[in-house]
Protein backbone atom coordinates (compact mmCIF):
# COMPACT_ATOMS: atom_id res chain seq x y z
CA UNK A 1 0.00 0.00 0.00
CA UNK A 2 2.93 2.32 0.66
CA UNK A 3 4.28 1.50 -2.80
CA UNK A 4 0.90 2.26 -4.36
CA UNK A 5 0.69 5.63 -2.61
CA UNK A 6 4.21 6.50 -3.74
CA UNK A 7 3.38 5.62 -7.35
CA UNK A 8 0.25 7.76 -7.28
CA UNK A 9 1.98 10.76 -5.73
CA UNK A 10 5.32 10.66 -7.58
CA UNK A 11 4.52 9.58 -11.14
CA UNK A 12 2.95 12.54 -12.89
CA UNK A 13 0.94 11.83 -16.02
CA UNK A 14 -1.57 14.62 -16.66
CA UNK A 15 -3.44 12.55 -19.23
CA UNK A 16 -4.65 10.07 -16.59
CA UNK A 17 -4.65 12.31 -13.54
CA UNK A 18 -8.38 11.95 -12.95
CA UNK A 19 -8.01 8.16 -13.09
CA UNK A 20 -5.10 8.03 -10.66
CA UNK A 21 -6.34 10.38 -7.95
CA UNK A 22 -9.42 8.28 -6.98
CA UNK A 23 -7.09 5.43 -5.99
CA UNK A 24 -5.59 7.58 -3.24
CA UNK A 25 -8.65 7.48 -1.00
CA UNK A 26 -9.02 3.66 -0.88
CA UNK A 27 -5.31 3.28 -0.21
CA UNK A 28 -5.27 5.85 2.59
CA UNK A 29 -8.46 4.68 4.31
CA UNK A 30 -7.46 1.03 3.91
CA UNK A 31 -4.07 1.73 5.47
CA UNK A 32 -5.72 3.34 8.50
CA UNK A 33 -8.23 0.48 8.85
CA UNK A 34 -5.56 -2.23 8.66
CA UNK A 35 -3.28 -0.37 11.06
CA UNK A 36 -5.98 0.11 13.71
CA UNK A 37 -7.20 -3.44 13.13
CA UNK A 38 -3.73 -4.79 13.94
CA UNK A 39 -3.87 -2.83 17.20
CA UNK A 40 -7.16 -4.49 18.17
CA UNK A 41 -5.85 -7.93 17.25
CA UNK A 42 -2.86 -7.31 19.51
CA UNK A 43 -5.26 -6.51 22.37
CA UNK A 44 -7.16 -9.73 21.69
CA UNK A 45 -3.98 -11.82 21.79
CA UNK A 46 -3.25 -10.59 25.32
CA UNK A 47 -6.63 -11.55 26.77
CA UNK A 48 -7.10 -14.42 29.21
CA UNK A 49 -8.74 -17.67 28.10
CA UNK A 50 -11.73 -17.03 30.34
CA UNK A 51 -12.61 -13.66 28.76
CA UNK A 52 -14.65 -15.01 25.85
CA UNK A 53 -17.09 -12.12 25.66
CA UNK A 54 -14.37 -9.49 25.80
CA UNK A 55 -12.41 -11.31 23.12
CA UNK A 56 -15.34 -11.68 20.74
CA UNK A 57 -16.51 -8.09 21.26
CA UNK A 58 -13.12 -6.87 20.06
CA UNK A 59 -12.96 -9.57 17.38
CA UNK A 60 -16.15 -8.32 15.74
CA UNK A 61 -14.74 -4.82 15.31
CA UNK A 62 -11.24 -6.02 14.38
CA UNK A 63 -12.63 -8.39 11.75
CA UNK A 64 -14.64 -5.53 10.26
CA UNK A 65 -11.47 -3.43 10.03
CA UNK A 66 -9.62 -6.29 8.38
CA UNK A 67 -12.44 -6.79 5.86
CA UNK A 68 -12.78 -3.17 4.78
CA UNK A 69 -9.02 -2.63 4.79
CA UNK A 70 -8.43 -5.63 2.54
CA UNK A 71 -11.13 -4.63 0.06
CA UNK A 72 -9.85 -1.05 0.00
CA UNK A 73 -6.30 -2.24 -0.70
CA UNK A 74 -7.42 -4.48 -3.55
CA UNK A 75 -9.64 -1.71 -4.93
CA UNK A 76 -6.71 0.70 -5.03
CA UNK A 77 -4.51 -1.87 -6.78
CA UNK A 78 -7.25 -2.56 -9.34
CA UNK A 79 -7.47 1.14 -10.15
CA UNK A 80 -3.68 1.34 -10.49
CA UNK A 81 -3.51 -1.63 -12.88
CA UNK A 82 -6.43 -0.34 -14.92
CA UNK A 83 -4.83 3.10 -15.22
CA UNK A 84 -1.50 1.58 -16.25
CA UNK A 85 -3.03 -0.32 -19.16
CA UNK A 86 -5.02 2.74 -20.22
CA UNK A 87 -1.84 4.81 -20.26
CA UNK A 88 0.04 2.26 -22.35
CA UNK A 89 -2.86 1.93 -24.77
CA UNK A 90 -3.00 5.69 -25.30
CA UNK A 91 0.77 5.74 -25.89
CA UNK A 92 0.31 3.13 -28.64
CA UNK A 93 2.33 0.44 -26.86
CA UNK A 94 1.95 -3.15 -28.00
CA UNK A 95 0.61 -4.89 -24.89
CA UNK A 96 0.90 -8.63 -24.59
CA UNK A 97 -2.52 -9.04 -23.00
CA UNK A 98 -5.16 -11.71 -23.71
CA UNK A 99 -7.89 -10.50 -26.09
CA UNK A 100 -5.72 -7.49 -27.00
CA UNK A 101 -6.97 -5.10 -24.33
CA UNK A 102 -6.75 -4.22 -20.66
CA UNK A 103 -7.74 -7.05 -18.30
CA UNK A 104 -10.85 -5.28 -17.03
CA UNK A 105 -12.84 -8.47 -16.67
CA UNK A 106 -10.11 -10.08 -14.60
CA UNK A 107 -9.87 -6.95 -12.44
CA UNK A 108 -13.64 -6.94 -11.95
CA UNK A 109 -13.67 -10.59 -10.99
CA UNK A 110 -10.76 -10.10 -8.58
CA UNK A 111 -12.38 -7.17 -6.79
CA UNK A 112 -15.82 -8.75 -6.56
CA UNK A 113 -14.39 -12.07 -5.35
CA UNK A 114 -12.34 -10.39 -2.61
CA UNK A 115 -15.30 -8.22 -1.57
CA UNK A 116 -17.67 -11.20 -1.39
CA UNK A 117 -15.13 -13.27 0.54
CA UNK A 118 -14.50 -10.45 3.02
CA UNK A 119 -18.24 -9.86 3.47
CA UNK A 120 -18.94 -13.56 4.00
CA UNK A 121 -16.13 -14.03 6.53
CA UNK A 122 -17.21 -10.87 8.34
CA UNK A 123 -20.75 -12.24 8.56
CA UNK A 124 -19.40 -15.49 10.03
CA UNK A 125 -17.21 -13.71 12.60
CA UNK A 126 -19.97 -11.36 13.76
CA UNK A 127 -22.39 -14.29 13.92
CA UNK A 128 -19.93 -16.26 16.03
CA UNK A 129 -19.54 -13.28 18.36
CA UNK A 130 -23.32 -13.20 18.87
CA UNK A 131 -23.28 -16.96 19.36
CA UNK A 132 -20.81 -16.63 22.24
CA UNK A 133 -22.55 -13.66 23.83
CA UNK A 134 -26.00 -15.27 23.74
CA UNK A 135 -24.60 -18.64 24.95
CA UNK A 136 -26.18 -20.62 22.13
CA UNK A 137 -25.59 -24.31 21.49
CA UNK A 138 -22.49 -24.78 19.34
CA UNK A 139 -22.68 -28.47 18.59
CA UNK A 140 -21.97 -29.75 15.08
CA UNK A 141 -25.59 -30.79 14.58
CA UNK A 142 -26.95 -27.34 15.36
CA UNK A 143 -24.32 -25.77 13.10
CA UNK A 144 -25.48 -27.74 10.04
CA UNK A 145 -28.21 -25.21 9.25
CA UNK A 146 -26.01 -22.10 9.41
CA UNK A 147 -23.29 -23.88 7.44
CA UNK A 148 -25.80 -24.71 4.72
CA UNK A 149 -26.93 -21.07 4.61
CA UNK A 150 -23.32 -19.91 4.37
CA UNK A 151 -22.69 -22.33 1.51
CA UNK A 152 -25.75 -21.04 -0.36
CA UNK A 153 -24.66 -17.43 0.16
CA UNK A 154 -21.18 -18.31 -1.09
CA UNK A 155 -22.61 -19.96 -4.20
CA UNK A 156 -24.82 -16.91 -4.87
CA UNK A 157 -21.89 -14.53 -4.43
CA UNK A 158 -19.77 -16.62 -6.78
CA UNK A 159 -22.48 -16.52 -9.43
CA UNK A 160 -22.94 -12.77 -9.07
CA UNK A 161 -19.18 -12.19 -9.20
CA UNK A 162 -18.81 -14.20 -12.40
CA UNK A 163 -21.87 -12.55 -13.97
CA UNK A 164 -20.77 -9.01 -13.13
CA UNK A 165 -17.23 -9.65 -14.34
CA UNK A 166 -17.83 -11.72 -17.48
CA UNK A 167 -21.53 -11.34 -18.24
CA UNK A 168 -21.44 -8.22 -20.39
CA UNK A 169 -18.80 -7.83 -23.06
CA UNK A 170 -19.72 -4.28 -24.12
CA UNK A 171 -20.25 -1.45 -21.67
CA UNK A 172 -20.95 2.15 -22.56
CA UNK A 173 -18.45 4.54 -21.02
CA UNK A 174 -19.80 7.01 -18.50
CA UNK A 175 -18.45 10.02 -16.68
CA UNK A 176 -16.22 9.24 -13.72
CA UNK A 177 -17.54 11.88 -11.29
CA UNK A 178 -20.41 9.78 -9.75
CA UNK A 179 -18.03 6.90 -9.18
CA UNK A 180 -15.46 9.16 -7.57
CA UNK A 181 -18.16 10.32 -5.14
CA UNK A 182 -18.87 6.70 -4.24
CA UNK A 183 -15.17 6.10 -3.60
CA UNK A 184 -14.96 9.20 -1.41
CA UNK A 185 -18.10 8.21 0.53
CA UNK A 186 -16.76 4.71 1.06
CA UNK A 187 -13.40 6.01 2.25
CA UNK A 188 -15.15 8.39 4.65
CA UNK A 189 -17.19 5.52 6.12
CA UNK A 190 -14.05 3.42 6.49
CA UNK A 191 -12.24 6.24 8.31
CA UNK A 192 -15.21 6.94 10.60
CA UNK A 193 -15.71 3.30 11.52
CA UNK A 194 -11.97 2.72 11.99
CA UNK A 195 -11.44 5.63 14.34
CA UNK A 196 -14.74 5.43 16.23
CA UNK A 197 -14.73 1.63 16.50
CA UNK A 198 -11.15 1.39 17.70
CA UNK A 199 -11.61 4.20 20.22
CA UNK A 200 -14.81 2.71 21.61
CA UNK A 201 -13.50 -0.85 21.91
CA UNK A 202 -10.14 0.25 23.29
CA UNK A 203 -11.78 2.44 25.91
CA UNK A 204 -14.29 -0.23 26.95
CA UNK A 205 -11.60 -2.89 27.27
CA UNK A 206 -9.61 -0.53 29.47
CA UNK A 207 -12.47 0.75 31.65
CA UNK A 208 -14.74 -2.31 31.95
CA UNK A 209 -12.37 -4.89 33.44
CA UNK A 210 -13.23 -8.56 33.93
CA UNK A 211 -14.67 -11.14 31.59
CA UNK A 212 -18.02 -9.40 31.06
CA UNK A 213 -20.00 -12.52 32.09
CA UNK A 214 -22.54 -10.40 33.97
CA UNK A 215 -23.24 -8.07 31.04
CA UNK A 216 -26.65 -8.19 29.37
CA UNK A 217 -27.10 -9.81 25.99
CA UNK A 218 -28.07 -6.51 24.30
CA UNK A 219 -24.47 -5.33 24.68
CA UNK A 220 -23.50 -7.81 21.97
CA UNK A 221 -25.69 -6.01 19.46
CA UNK A 222 -23.78 -2.79 20.16
CA UNK A 223 -20.75 -4.47 18.60
CA UNK A 224 -22.49 -6.69 16.05
CA UNK A 225 -24.74 -4.17 14.25
CA UNK A 226 -22.11 -1.45 13.56
CA UNK A 227 -19.45 -4.07 12.77
CA UNK A 228 -21.66 -5.55 10.06
CA UNK A 229 -23.69 -2.56 8.85
CA UNK A 230 -21.13 0.19 8.27
CA UNK A 231 -18.42 -2.03 6.73
CA UNK A 232 -20.98 -3.69 4.43
CA UNK A 233 -22.15 -0.30 3.18
CA UNK A 234 -18.54 0.85 2.74
CA UNK A 235 -17.63 -2.29 0.79
CA UNK A 236 -20.69 -1.92 -1.46
CA UNK A 237 -19.89 1.73 -2.22
CA UNK A 238 -16.25 0.89 -2.84
CA UNK A 239 -17.05 -1.93 -5.25
CA UNK A 240 -19.60 0.20 -7.11
CA UNK A 241 -17.12 3.05 -7.37
CA UNK A 242 -14.20 0.93 -8.59
CA UNK A 243 -16.34 -0.98 -11.09
CA UNK A 244 -17.73 2.32 -12.33
CA UNK A 245 -14.22 3.72 -12.76
CA UNK A 246 -13.26 0.66 -14.81
CA UNK A 247 -16.08 1.41 -17.22
CA UNK A 248 -15.79 5.20 -17.27
CA UNK A 249 -13.82 7.51 -19.48
CA UNK A 250 -10.99 9.49 -17.95
CA UNK A 251 -11.29 13.23 -18.09
CA UNK A 252 -8.11 14.96 -19.17
CA UNK A 253 -6.42 17.07 -16.55
CA UNK A 254 -5.01 19.40 -19.17
CA UNK A 255 -7.47 22.22 -19.82
CA UNK A 256 -7.16 24.92 -22.40
CA UNK A 257 -6.89 28.41 -20.94
CA UNK A 258 -10.10 30.38 -21.07
CA UNK A 259 -10.07 33.30 -23.51
CA UNK A 260 -9.58 36.62 -21.82
CA UNK A 261 -11.82 39.49 -22.80
CA UNK A 262 -10.05 42.61 -24.02
CA UNK A 263 -10.13 45.51 -21.61
CA UNK A 264 -11.91 48.64 -22.67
Amino acid sequence: MFAGLIVLLVERQPRSLTARLPALTPFLSGFVALGLGSYLFSLISGEADTSCRRIWAATAVASALLAIGSVAAVGGIVLLVHTYFDDRAEEGANLDVPHGGSPDRFLRFTLISVACTAELLLLVRVGEALWVWLSLDRSLTSAAGPLLIIFMILALFSYLAANMAFGSAARRPSRSSPHIRRLNSSSLLIMLFSTAGTTTVGAMLAIANGNWDKASGWVAWMFAVPSLGMPSLAIWLLVKGVLGMLGSRSESAEKEPEPRLPLG
